[in-house]
């Protein structure tokens, strides 16, 4: 019995096959690498150690895999850390300049209107709540879209990019509730740009409505 295992070293070209596999290839061969799977793993490197002691001569270098998949694991983790928050800066950067964009034309194309507006007595507040009130439907209805389309193509952009460094077989669990956040985190923090460029209406005066 064979068993052929993928990994993503050498872009997938390596396999890893078992004892009576190696020896159905070639009846002479002698394994010169041992693989030991311990019950408790915090004791690998007494485990190690003590094979060291009793096998120094007939050793030629050992591996604590424990270790070196901790390691690896944290670099992922502060790779893709990373990769994320960049892509968070981003994204708010470019809600912000469409936000910019749109809002300042607005203000600009409505400037008599809401000029009349603060003239009759509505205050800055009332109507930036209500300029901002306008972007509410089509963010949630934005958001809400993209993030049933990343529900459905993440497990696919990911399976790709695993497979392109040789990892064919991939599986991965997306939380709900790691989306509900991030959809509720874009909502909010598309409020508040949008509240904060809004303040613009603050410096329409009456006055140099009057005037021009």
């Amino acid at each position: 019995m064979s068993g052929f295992v993928q990994s993503v070293n050498y872009s997938g070209e390596i396999i890893e096959m078992t004892l009576n596999g190696y020896k159905k290839l070639d009846t002479s061969y002698l394994p010169n690498t041992m693989y030991v799977y311990l019950e408790n793993e915090q004791k690998s490197e007494e485990f190690i150690n003590q094979i060291k002691d009793k096998y120094a001569v007939d050793i030629i270098s050992t591996m604590n895999y424990v270790e070196s998949m901790d390691s690896a694991m944290n670099m992922y983790v502060s790779l893709i850390s990373i990769i994320c928050i960049v892509i968070i800066v981003i994204t708010l950067l470019l809600i912000y300049l469409i936000l910019y964009i749109v809002i300042s034309s607005i203000i600009t194309r409505r400037k008599q209107e809401l000029g009349i507006f603060k003239a009759i007595g509505y205050e800055n507040k009332g109507l930036v709540r209500q300029l901002v009130g306008g972007f509410i439907p089509s963010t949630i209805i934005s958001t809400i879209l993209g993030f049933a389309l990343s529900k459905i193509f993440m497990s696919k952009i990911y399976i790709a990019i695993f497979k392109a460094v040789g990892a064919y077989k991939v599986s991965f669990e997306y939380p709900f509730i790691v989306f509900f956040i991030i959809v509720v985190l874009l909502i909010l923090s598309t409020i508040i740009i949008a509240t904060i460029l809004a303040k613009k209406i603050k410096k329409i005066s009456v006055y140099s409505l009057i005037k021009d």
